[in-house]
């Protein structure tokens, strides 16, 4: 048995042609309407487990809000409006929901509590990227300074883009 798999490792399919290269690209043709079937079973998964969980537990959200809207009205009918028993209690907070027009409050912080304004630079990468030439593995400003701390490694990305199959192609 371990012959075998030494075996199948050895002879290692190797393309060398136009041919092999034609039929390693049909394979991930097929491997890619495998995935698009798989994704699409995924999907359907998660529709009906989402329809179980909201079946599941629809009923218990609507328990909950009910016994929640009848303790709130035993709660208010308290002397203190709290309730502590052994089985829970409520607690009652009072948070602040501050509400402001950003602008305005900007200027009066500024013209009032400097010390809260934090200067912040932003760097755009994106366009000072494109004002860069590059020399062998340099980078040069639009000046034609060099850029200290910066240095360019050209990679290679290859992306395969396998026809969708039509019928079958082993025929």
């Amino acid at each position: 048995m371990d012959n075998v798999k030494e075996a199948e490792q050895k002879e290692r399919f190797v393309i060398d042609d136009d041919s092999k290269a034609n039929w390693a690209l049909r394979k991930m043709a097929e491997i890619s309407a495998k995935l698009d079937k798989v994704n699409e079973q995924k999907k359907l998964l998660d529709q009906q487990n989402d329809q179980w969980y909201e079946r599941k537990t629809k009923k218990l959200n609507d328990d909950w809000d009910d016994f929640a809207t009848q303790l709130e009205g035993y709660r208010l009918k308290q002397p203190n409006q709290k309730i502590d028993l052994p089985a829970g209690k409520t607690i009652t907070r009072h948070p602040k929901d501050y509400q402001y027009d950003n602008d305005e409050l900007v200027k009066f912080v500024k013209a009032n509590h400097r010390e809260f304004i934090q200067p912040i630079e932003k760097f755009e990468w994106g366009k000072f990227k494109k004002t860069i030439k590059v020399h062998g593995d340099k980078a040069f400003d639009a000046n034609g300074e060099l850029i200290p701390g910066m240095k360019v490694v050209e990679q290679e990305k290859t992306t395969y883009y396998p026809a969708k199959l039509e019928g079958d192609l082993n025929e």
